[in-house]
C-alpha cells in the first residue's frame, strides 16, 4: 500500500475519523431527536425547545469543520498537484464552507419563496442542497486527480469520485420511495467516506 511522503501524526487524522464516525450517527438521529425536542418540551442551558432543537440543527458545522480539516491533511500529505487537483481541492473546500454557512442561514431566516416559479418551494433549502452538490462535485473532481498517482490506495479516490452518483441515485430514490432524506443521504455518505479515509490517514501517519 503507498505511504504518506510525511511522517508526523497530528490529531487532524483520527478527529476527521472520528468525525466521520460522529456524522454518520448525526445522520440518522437528527430528524427523530429534533422532533422529540419540540413534542416533549425538552429544553438546553435554559433555551426554549425551539431553539434547542436549531442547535441540535446547527450541530453538524462541527464534524463537517473537522472533516474539511481531514481533507487539507489529506492535501498535504498525499502531494498531488496538477490543474485538476487543485481545482478539485478548492471547489470541496468551497462546498465544505458553503454546506455550513447555507444551513445556518436556511434554519436562522425566514423561507425564501417565489411563488411565480416555484410555488412554496424554499430556496434557502435547495441552496443548502446546491452546496452539498458543490462539496461531492469537488471531492470527486480531486478523487479523479489522486486515482492518476500512487500516493494514496486506489480506494480512496474511488470512494471520493463514486460518492457523486452514488448520492445522486441513492439519494434520489430514498426520497421517491420515502425512506430517508436528500440531506440524510448527504450526510451518511459523507460521514462514512471520513471513517474510513480519516481512519487510513491515522493509521498511516501513526506508523512513520
Amino acid at each position: 500500500m503507498p505511504r504518506l511522503r510525511v511522517a508526523s501524526s497530528p490529531p487532524v487524522a483520527p478527529l476527521s475519523a472520528i468525525a466521520g464516525a460522529l456524522f454518520l450517527v448525526y445522520a440518522f438521529t437528527k430528524g427523530p431527536l429534533t422532533t422529540t425536542i419540540v413534542v416533549f418540551g425538552w429544553q438546553f442551558a435554559g433555551l426554549s425547545p425551539e431553539a434547542t432543537a436549531l442547535v441540535v440543527h446547527v450541530a453538524e458545522s462541527v464534524p463537517l469543520a473537522v472533516i474539511a480539516m481531514g481533507l487539507a491533511l489529506l492535501w498535504r500529505r498525499a502531494g498531488t498537484r496538477g490543474p485538476l487537483a487543485t481545482a478539485g481541492y478548492t471547489v470541496a473546500l468551497a462546498g465544505f464552507g458553503l454546506t455550513v454557512l447555507s444551513h445556518v442561514v436556511e434554519h436562522l431566516l425566514e423561507p425564501v419563496t417565489v411563488p411565480g416559479l416555484t410555488g412554496g418551494e424554499n430556496w434557502l433549502i435547495w441552496g443548502y442542497y446546491l452546496s452539498w452538490m458543490t462539496l461531492y462535485v469537488g471531492l470527486a473532481m480531486y478523487g479523479a486527480a489522486l486515482g492518476r498517482t500512487e500516493s494514496t490506495p486506489w480506494w480512496v479516490p474511488g470512494l471520493f469520485v463514486g460518492s457523486l452518483p452514488a448520492v445522486v441515485v441513492v439519494g434520489f430514490a430514498v426520497v421517491f420511495f420515502d425512506l430517508f432524506t436528500l440531506a440524510g443521504t448527504f450526510r451518511v455518505v459523507q460521514g462514512a467516506t471520513w471513517l474510513l479515509v480519516g481512519g487510513w490517514l491515522w493509521r498511516e501517519t501513526s506508523a512513520r
